[in-house]
């Protein structure tokens, strides 16, 4: 094994009624959880994540007024987009995301998929191909991250 790198050790578990299965065993002195983490997510998504660094506004819902909040978009790819806000945004609630692309502004129907601190993970819902193909080709000239 090269000098640097990590050990990742399986444990098989057995259950109760005798079922075996592997899970990935970290030990507790390497780095590893956090790069883990990364590829874990990485390996689930099902389009490219590209490194995009701009200022989008997230238009929310709220009772029968609808509110304008500003962020600023991580990532973007032709599945989601990773934003990070200091406002408050509940899980599972349904936004629209306003996004500059370099062609054109794109508005978006979007899920809030996770949190973690200020940083959202947005899932786009109800993306046809053309709006599929337009995220797409915003993004060639993006840096890819994931």
């Amino acid at each position: 094994m090269a000098s640097g790198s990590h050990d990742l050790w399986y444990s098989c578990l057995i259950t109760d009624i005798g079922i075996g299965f592997w899970k990935p065993r970290i030990p507790p002195y390497t780095t590893m959880r956090t790069e883990l983490k990364y590829l874990h997510h990485a390996v689930r998504r099902r389009f490219p994540r590209f490194l995009f660094d701009e200022e989008i506004r997230i238009a929310v819902l709220l009772e029968e007024t609808t509110t304008y909040i500003r962020a600023q978009c991580i990532d973007l790819g032709e599945g989601g987009a990773g934003v990070r806000t200091n406002s408050d945004l509940p899980m599972g609630e349904t936004v629209h995301l306003q996004i500059p692309l370099s062609s054109g502004a794109l508005r978006l129907p979007a899920y809030v998929r996770y949190r973690a601190g200020s940083n959202y993970g947005f899932e786009f819902l109800a993306l046809g191909d053309a709006e599929r193909e337009y995220i797409r080709n915003a993004c060639t000239s993006l840096v890819r991250i994931g």
